[in-house]
């Protein structure tokens, strides 16, 4: 069985996949996990495929905007600023983590998609490609 993982996030977000992922390989599954390029060389090196998504969504967070509304703050105005300015950026990131995800989809070509909340792309590819997804 072919199994797409799509996930997005810190290291927190993405090894638990890898694990999973691993658990599935060894039982015989051919696994592709898609997340941030920047994860590729830790997804490979546990002997999983990976799909291509772009860094935006790492770079959204590591921005002082994204710092802001982590760290929370005191004022909660300011969170607020913070968390507008964000959701702006998100949207467009969002659009592009699909592509990239869908684009990785088609050539994984899944019989299931197992997706982390975040990966927003997991239903709608399972959805487009008529497969089970797995939340």
């Amino acid at each position: 069985m072919n199994i797409f993982i799509v996930t997005a996030g810190s290291r927190g977000d993405v090894q638990p996949y890898v694990a999973l992922g691993k658990g599935l390989q060894a039982a015989g599954h051919a696994v592709t996990v898609c997340t941030c390029e920047s994860f590729e060389p830790f997804i490979t090196k546990h002997g999983l495929s990976y799909g291509y998504m772009n860094d935006d969504f790492i770079r959204l967070v590591d921005s002082e905007a994204g710092r802001k509304a982590m760290g929370g703050g005191d004022n909660p105005l300011n969170l607020v600023r913070s968390m507008i300015a964000l959701m702006k950026d998100a949207k467009t990131l969002n659009r592009a983590m699909m592509r990239d995800a869908w684009s990785a989809a088609q050539h994984a070509a899944p019989d299931v998609v197992i997706f982390h909340p975040k990966a927003l792309a997991g239903s709608h590819i399972a959805e487009k490609l008529g497969v089970p997804a797995i939340l």
